[in-house]
């Protein structure tokens, strides 16, 4: 399959529009789409084989043994991630790629887990929106943008309220299990810091229905917090609120949930903290 007809492909899979505005058009898929997909197999037919050629982008399809190669490790699921990778650097060769946003999430122990949202230019007029975590490695294209002007932040700011509003699942994908650690804007001019706030405060509301405490658990990492203060903090802020957070009974949390103002206060600090705007060549992931 040559890179033309992949591109082909993932624009017919994303010409329904699902929302327009002034600013332009934002297209869906009827399904989680990774870009493994697009490789050119059904599921329990053989690979076709693959033609002589010097193309460096590759053309033609991929045998089971190629398949194994791009994947270095064996079959199942190791060779979809190798195809995934694959796919992703020849896109990446003939348009271009950039991170917008990067979330990071901490544990108790060693280990932590990265994601991205990024933009895949092709060329096309469109701009394909797509989904990266390292858990499994892989992308995932969510929507598409067509943009009618020059007013790019208006598309993405829509496009990030609509995907954080139910978690990625009307895409497809779901993104968070928890608020990240660590939020890196690298495109605050598309996407503003107080979009992402007004965000994650929608995002809280609308899972707390169905997960109350994860108001509680946030005013645990903020205590956690005030041990190791952010400089970005103003200490009077931090210092109400805690002594606020401890003095209240943990038996209410459902009067928290339903208390905005304190979930707005609970969610600016967490803010303060976790929020990042790096310059470039700086980032926790850079």
């Amino acid at each position: 399959m040559s890179v033309p007809t992949l591109i082909k492909r993932l624009d017919l899979l994303f010409s329904k529009p699902f929302l327009e505005i002034p600013a332009g058009t934002l297209y869906g898929a009827d399904r989680d789409l990774d870009l493994d997909s697009l490789a050119p197999w059904e599921e329990g037919q053989e690979e076709e084989s693959t033609p002589e050629t010097d193309d460096e982008e590759y053309e033609g399809g991929w045998t089971e043994g190629e398949l194994k190669l791009f994947s270095g490790i064996g079959p199942g699921l190791d060779i979809l991630r190798g195809v995934n990778r694959f796919l992703w650097t020849l896109l990446c060769r003939h348009g271009s790629a950039e991170t917008f946003l990067r979330f990071l999430w901490f544990s108790g122990g060693p280990m932590s887990s990265a994601a991205s949202l990024k933009t895949l230019d092709l060329g096309l007029g469109k701009r394909f929106l797509c989904f990266w975590e390292d858990t499994e490695d892989m992308h995932y294209v969510l929507a598409a943008l067509e943009p009618k002007g020059s007013d790019l932040s208006s598309l993405y700011t829509t496009f990030v309220h609509n995907v954080l509003h139910d978690n990625g699942i009307w895409f497809g994908h779901e993104l968070f299990g928890s608020l990240p650690s660590i939020t890196e804007n690298y495109r605050p001019d598309l996407v503003s810091r107080e979009t992402l706030e007004e965000c994650y405060l929608s995002w809280m509301q609308d899972l707390s229905d169905s997960r109350p405490s994860l108001w509680s658990n946030l005013e645990e990492y903020l205590l956690l917090m005030a041990e190791n203060p952010s400089p970005l903090i103003p200490a009077s802020k931090l210092a109400g609120l805690i002594q606020e957070i401890r003095n209240r009974d943990p038996r209410e949390e459902i009067e928290l949930m339903e208390d905005e103002e304190t979930c707005r206060k609970i969610l600016e600090l967490y803010f303060w903290q976790t929020y990042r705007e790096p310059k470039p060549g700086e980032g926790l992931f850079r």
